[in-house]
């Protein structure tokens, strides 16, 4: 009960311009929370992930996939990790 409120607490004062993190099912058939935020800003994820769990959290998919993305003075570059602005993780459960 009071991990709930510690949980609930972080959530409502986590700062930042990541989404508040949302129930999803994982491809394990588990629930897992995923959070969303400004592509090429995935530490904003990651820290409403740390704020939300703390230090031990999970991360099920860290929202990489191999793209192709144009940089503002044209250049095209291809296969390369690109940030999708997005990341699934989980909460450890107390023994």
């Amino acid at each position: 009960m009071r991990r709930a409120k510690y949980l609930l607490a972080a959530i409502a004062l986590a700062a930042g311009c990541a989404s508040a993190p949302q129930v999803v099912v994982a491809p394990d058939g588990q629930s897992a929370l995923i959070v969303r935020c400004p592509r090429g800003n995935r530490y904003r994820c990651e820290s409403r992930a740390f704020h939300t769990c703390g230090r031990d959290y999970l991360v099920l998919d860290n929202g990489n996939r191999i793209g192709t993305f144009v940089t503002p003075n044209g250049y095209v570059v291809s296969n390369t990790t690109v940030f999708q602005g997005f990341i699934v993780f989980r909460c450890p459960t107390a023994h």
